[in-house]
């Protein structure tokens, strides 16, 4: 997902199926294969998204015409392939990580109030 209104240029992934509004494009990908470099392709394209969606008064606004425009350079299907190996692993454990820390904030959030409260003893 690439943002192209208000904030211009900020990429993310999204782990889960969901809806967008008209300031996201969303891309989505013939071969799963291509999104480590596709994100980090889309991340460098920043500058230009602010660039060419400076057409709003006082924020980005590029069109999603514009934006299926923008050019990019793609390296053969074996050089994304390598990329991908490389990086398969980390995007893994970054997402493994998110999803874990998620586990653990509402588990605080959960025990906390009661701990504040007396509700839970804790024993040294």
């Amino acid at each position: 997902m690439v943002s192209c209104i208000g904030s211009g240029g900020i990429v993310a992934i999204n782990a889960r199926e969901g809806h967008t509004n008209q300031q996201i494009n969303s891309i989505i990908l013939s071969d799963k294969r291509d999104l480590e470099w596709l994100y980090y392709t889309c991340r460098s394209l920043k500058s230009t998204i602010e660039l060419f969606g400076a057409t709003g008064a006082t924020m980005t606004n590029l069109s999603k015409r514009k934006f299926e425009r923008l050019k990019i350079i793609e390296p053969p299907k074996n050089i994304r392939q390598v990329f991908h190996d490389k990086m398969d692993y980390i995007f893994k454990q970054i997402l493994l990580l998110i999803n874990q820390n998620s586990i653990l904030t509402r588990q605080r959030d959960l025990l906390l109030p009661r701990l504040m409260s007396g509700k839970l003893e804790v024993k040294a």
